[in-house]
């Protein structure tokens, strides 16, 4: 699914980014697991890593960044053994810091790629429960619209599409998202209400422009289609 961002791997580049610790030396192993996390030398990642929490244990940033590394790696090579690592990091993570959102985001995530529904959806409305900030509840919402359509239950994935936009009606990159999710799942006439939703708020958005113009070739609407990707090339998006 081509999007502008995924939830999860946006949460990663932020996780990839924070994981920082006190201690000088600890700080000098995070950022050896940080760089070869971001190149895709995920095994000399995981490595530092575990190095940093030698010196620090019950550091909760070390373990957001371990289950960081190894979720790119799973996803990287679908390894299922290795989503079970992302999960025990991501696990203990929780635990020390019961109230972060990140760690939980990316085990749901996890969890939905060994199919285990369940457990994700639980997962993710602890996720709810434990921020007030509608942004990332947002976000939050957005991950379960992926699990309804993951399995088949698209009316739930609307609605849980709609509570995205009631909590971030102005966020552009959500409402694209979930225009493509829509699209994936149950075609483009649908999804073509979210793009058109994301013009309103910026008639600017190149990327914008561009689905909706995907959109409107699927559906047959030619001429429209193509007024719409000049425009996108005119706002400078590029494919």
């Amino acid at each position: 699914m081509k999007t502008r961002f995924a939830i999860a791997m946006l949460v990663i580049a932020i996780l990839c980014a924070s994981a920082m610790a006190q201690d000088n030396t600890a700080e000098s192993r995070f950022k050896k697991g940080q760089e070869p996390g971001r190149n895709g030398s995920y095994e000399e990642a995981v490595k530092a890593y575990d190095n940093a929490l030698e010196l620090e244990p019950k550091n909760a940033e070390a373990w957001l960044g371990k289950g960081t590394v190894l979720s790119l790696w799973a996803g990287s090579t679908h390894d299922e053994g290795l989503y079970e690592d992302v999960i025990k990091a991501f696990d203990k993570a929780i635990e020390l810091d019961p109230q972060q959102i990140s760690g939980r985001l990316v085990k749901a995530n996890a969890l939905l790629n060994l199919g285990r529904y369940n457990e994700s959806l639980n997962i993710l409305d602890e996720a709810i429960e434990a921020t007030s900030q509608n942004s990332e509840k947002a976000q939050i919402w957005f991950e379960k619209a992926h699990l309804f359509a993951e399995q088949g239950n698209y009316n739930e994935t609307i609605e849980a599409l709609e509570k995205v936009i009631e909590l971030a009606p102005q966020d552009i990159d959500l409402l694209i998202n979930g225009g493509i999710l829509l699209s994936a799942v149950m075609g483009r006439n649908d999804a073509l209400k979210y793009y058109e939703r994301a013009l309103q708020i910026d008639l600017k958005d190149g990327y914008a422009w561009y689905v909706k113009g995907e959109a409107l070739k699927s559906l047959g609407r030619n001429s429209e289609a193509d007024a719409a990707f000049v425009k996108a090339k005119e706002l400078g998006y590029q494919e």
